[in-house]
């Protein structure tokens, strides 16, 4: 009979083991060359500084998510979540979309743990 409280509590361990959000995805591999990145299904492109890479889509993008962890690139904010004087939201609940690309420039809101990241990216 004393097991049963034991096995009552490792159930309810191994529930909340599996409920959690924080799953951690495999991350975009961006290829160097330009025949890798044609062979990847990416674009290879010139930025405005001249300087190439390889713009590739994400599989993943648009799913909700609290954490870049969560996402194959990022998972970025809406943008007036960086209003106020300190540029951050104060705030654990948060909630983000993956992106749909490795490109990020111009002022991104990038979500971590919940919270707001501004970041200007040139």
């Amino acid at each position: 009979m004393a097991s049963r409280p034991v096995t009552i509590v490792l159930c309810i361990l191994v529930l909340a083991a599996c409920a959690k959000s924080d799953i951690r995805v495999a991350k975009l591999h961006l290829p160097k060359t330009e025949s890798e990145c044609v062979m990847s299904g990416g674009n290879w492109q010139q930025d405005f500084f001249r300087n190439f890479y390889c713009f590739m889509h994400t599989t993943d993008g648009g799913k909700r998510c609290t954490s870049s962890e969560q996402c194959q690139w990022a998972c970025l904010g809406p943008q007036d979540a960086c209003l106020g004087p300190q540029n951050a939201v104060k705030s654990s609940k948060l909630v983000g979309a993956c992106s749909e690309n490795d490109a990020d420039f111009g002022n991104v809101v990038y979500v971590e743990n919940g919270n707001a990241r501004c970041v200007n990216v040139e």
